[in-house]
């Protein structure tokens, strides 16, 4: 299971989303969109705030990552969506597959794509 640290931002109608819990897709581009769970301390997301939390993507094994993998970048955007529908942004700080920590941090660059 890959595991990221995102700051996310809900940016669809000035609605609030509950946190608990909360699944959403996360679009990296064509052919790779995941489902993660965003956890957080949070209660609810408010319209247009970014807020720091956790996303596991319990659906990216081995093969998923594998795919996925050269295609991280540090810090990057995707997209969050509900189908077609897209929720707001996200942007990876890091993550964590396999017990083995990957920071996606311009500074780290060299680690992503490998």
């Amino acid at each position: 299971m890959l595991t990221a640290n995102a700051d996310i931002r809900f940016t669809l109608e000035d609605k609030s989303y509950s946190a608990k819990p909360l699944r959403v897709a996360f679009n990296f581009g064509p052919g790779l969109l995941f489902t993660g769970e965003i956890i957080s301390e949070y209660a609810e997301y408010s319209y247009n705030e970014t807020y720091g939390v956790s996303v596991d993507f319990f659906t990216i094994e081995d093969d998923a990552y594998a795919a996925l993998r050269p295609v991280l970048m540090p810090e990057m955007g995707v997209t969050m969506q509900a189908g077609s529908r897209i929720l707001g942004t996200a942007k990876l700080n890091d993550f964590v597959y396999g017990g083995h920590n990957n920071k996606t941090t311009p500074e780290n660059a060299d680690v992503c794509g490998q």
